[in-house]
Formats: C-alpha cells, sequence, structure tokens
C-alpha cells in the first residue's frame, strides 16, 4: 500500500501528471500531445490543486501577463503542495536571485529554473 506522501508526490501506481500554469496548450504539436499534460490560467491551475489527485510537477513561465514565479509559489506553498516547481526562461543572465528569493519566501517548496536555449534560427 502506498504511502499519502507518495500519491501527493505523484509516486506508485498514480499516473504522474504535469500541470503547465500560464503555458500556451498549442505548445506542443497536436500529434506530440501528453494526455497527462494539463495546462490551465493562474485561477484554474490553484482550484486544480485543490483537488485530490496534485500533479507531480508544476511548469511556468517565470513571468506571464497574470503572475510570476514567486507569486506562483507563494500560492502553491499556502496549498501544501509537495510536488516539484519549475519555472522557465529564455536568456537570463542570472537566474540564482530569482531562485533563492523564492525558497527564501516559500521555504518548503521544490523550486528551481530551467533555463531554455534560445529558439533555433529559422532560414526560409
Amino acid at each position: 500500500m502506498e504511502s499519502a506522501a507518495a500519491r501527493r508526490r505523484g509516486e506508485g501506481s498514480i499516473q504522474q501528471r504535469i500541470l503547465c500554469v500560464g503555458c500556451p496548450p498549442n505548445a506542443s504539436p497536436p500529434d506530440r500531445q501528453d494526455p497527462s499534460i494539463q495546462y490551465a490560467g493562474y485561477d484554474e491551475a490553484l482550484k486544480l490543486l485543490e483537488g485530490t489527485n496534485p500533479p507531480s510537477l508544476i511548469l511556468s513561465p517565470i513571468i506571464e501577463r497574470d503572475f510570476d514565479c514567486l507569486d506562483l509559489a507563494l500560492a502553491l506553498a499556502r496549498t501544501g503542495f509537495v510536488g516539484r516547481y519549475r519555472a522557465f526562461a529564455q536568456g537570463l543572465r542570472d537566474a540564482s536571485h530569482i531562485v533563492e528569493e523564492v525558497r527564501a519566501r516559500a521555504p518548503g517548496l521544490d523550486f528551481d529554473i530551467v533555463e531554455m536555449p534560445a529558439a533555433p534560427l529559422r532560414l526560409a
């Protein structure tokens, strides 16, 4: 029998789920869409976290129109989220300051930043 903590982390027999907050659902081609990945806006994501099967991983841009990664991290900490939260961005000079700030303000949250490579050049 799996523990409640394992279920919250997405381990064991429960399928791991990914919640993309503020990411456009058309970010991946239709033939590569995965049913374990869910897309939501900020408010909708917070409602989804109240459910019985929370995601094991949350992804979001560092800064989005309606929120930034600190806003989301604080909200996740308030809900008791125990999975991983990763924010992503391109072209950051030093992400360590953002990581330190988020970890200081939401100390129990597993947070980090994924630095994305620049988009490849497309030649016509």
